[in-house]
């Protein structure tokens, strides 16, 4: 990540410099000039507006313990596959269960009281499995932007994708495999008719189905992500050029293992590039997905101050509440809050009580010395970027920009090609080969 001060009209070399295929954030300081932030991740702040986060740190300065931007939410533990590399099969094991629909309600109304604006379906199983999913679903995006992670496999079931469709703001699906035998081998289906063939026919009609609705006042964001070992490498290229075909609009690629801990990461890494780099060349003319520049995984620890534990919450399965997500494969035992109960505000409850905050206070002088890694540490980073700018300048506003190569009557004859920043572009999310950057 870099952030550099630049006019609102550049030219494409000095774009290139800055952004090269980033997309960006933007927080502009004076009339003439821009403070720019790469981005390198649509995770990072989609769906939200990111002026949301900005918001929740103005109130940690002013004093809050914890300002709600987003809530992750394992409304079950159940799973109908058995991935070698599963982080939460510990957690699902030894807590089977799921969160009843009308607890699951009143957690969402304390939620919407509280003033939070994501909610993220995700967890320990795959949250299509809870019995209630549908109405759930329907629920969450009439009052939250809502966001769903899964393997994709119950898609077919009655009533699913037209439920994501109408309600979900962003939706990624594990997919970790690029032909039927992979499937089986990346994520052990219990039902050997889950194939990577039906997955890809669940997100093709999902795309059409969601790109039919007129009444959406955005499109749904569809995202795959692929993790990478030994037994699948070879089949990213295979991936992504069904993913492009589907007309996904991101995609993630990262490995199953840390660099230096296998003896073939390096050439895994390498291979893993190529492949997307193949795509990338082969896009010309035509819109293409945000593709990722990096494909390992550091574990470096780079932050002071652990923003996100006070800007979000997890709520686990068997009714954990805790601020980090890492709470599911049992790593941060510190980050816990407590069960949340029956009550009205079962969160406010727990969050802001005399223990939360203490709890809260324990991870901000624990956590960047004690965690093992931090699967937010890209976030972290922004946050405390965008913590020092409201430092120095608390009425700084934060927004999306998108730069798109263009003409420009007012630059000279031996530079036709200029580079827009648009703030908060309206259809940010469809981008084309002439646009320099991506999330």
């Amino acid at each position: 990540m870099s952030e550099r001060l630049i006019p609102p009209t550049i030219s494409t070399e000095i774009a290139n410099q800055t952004f090269g295929r980033y997309n960006a954030l933007c927080a502009p300081t004076e009339t003439d000039r821009v403070r720019v932030f790469q981005v390198n991740s649509i995770i990072d702040f989609d769906p939200q507006d990111p002026e949301t986060y900005a918001t929740g740190l103005r109130k940690i300065k002013e004093g809050m313990s914890h300002a709600l931007v987003r809530m992750d939410i394992d409304f079950t533990n159940a799973c109908n596959d058995d991935c070698p590399p599963c982080f939460a099969r510990e957690l699902r094991e030894r807590y089977p269960v799921e969160i009843p629909y009308e607890k699951a309600v009143r957690l969402l109304d304390d939620l919407r009281h509280l003033g939070c604006d994501c909610v993220r379906f995700t967890g320990g199983g795959d949250p299509l499995m809870h019995p209630n999913f549908v109405g759930l679903v329907r629920y969450s995006g009439a009052n939250f932007r809502t966001v769903i992670d899964t393997n994709g496999d119950y898609l077919c079931k009655p009533g699913y994708s037209e439920a994501i469709a109408q309600s979900a703001h962003r939706i990624r699906f594990s997919v970790d495999s690029g032909d039927n035998e992979t499937r089986l081998v990346s994520h052990r289906p219990k039902d050997n008719s889950h194939t990577y063939d039906q997955l890809i026919a669940n997100m093709s009609r999902l795309r059409r189905l969601a790109d039919s609705l007129k009444e959406r006042d955005s499109r749904l964001l569809i995202g795959a992500s692929f993790i990478y070992g030994s037994q699948n490498y070879l089949l990213v290229g295979k991936f992504l050029r069904d993913m492009k075909d589907i007309g996904v609009d991101w995609v993630q690629v990262k490995p199953a293992l840390i660099r230096g801990k296998h003896p073939d990461m390096q050439g895994m890494e390498e291979s893993v590039l190529e492949q997307i780099e193949q795509i990338r060349s082969k896009s010309p003319d035509e819109t293409v997905m945000h593709l990722p520049e990096r494909v390992s995984f550091d574990p470096r620890r780079e932050f002071s101050r652990c923003w996100t534990t006070q800007l979000r919450g997890f709520v686990l399965a068997h009714s954990l509440l805790s601020i980090c997500n890492l709470v599911r494969n049992l790593e941060v035992p510190f980050a816990q809050i407590g069960m949340i109960g029956d009550g009205e505000h079962p969160v406010q409850n727990l969050l802001f009580s005399e223990q939360g905050k203490h709890q809260i206070g324990v991870v901000q002088t624990t956590a960047p010395g004690a965690c093992k890694y931090c699967i937010d540490r890209i976030t972290q980073k922004i946050l405390q970027y965008m913590a020092d700018i409201l430092t120095t300048n608390p009425n700084t506003k934060f927004q999306r920009a998108q730069v798109i190569e263009g003409n420009d009557s007012q630059v000279g004859e031996e530079d036709r090609h200029v580079i827009n920043i648009t703030l908060n572009p309206k259809n940010y999310q469809s981008f084309r080969s002439l646009e320099l950057v991506e999330f």
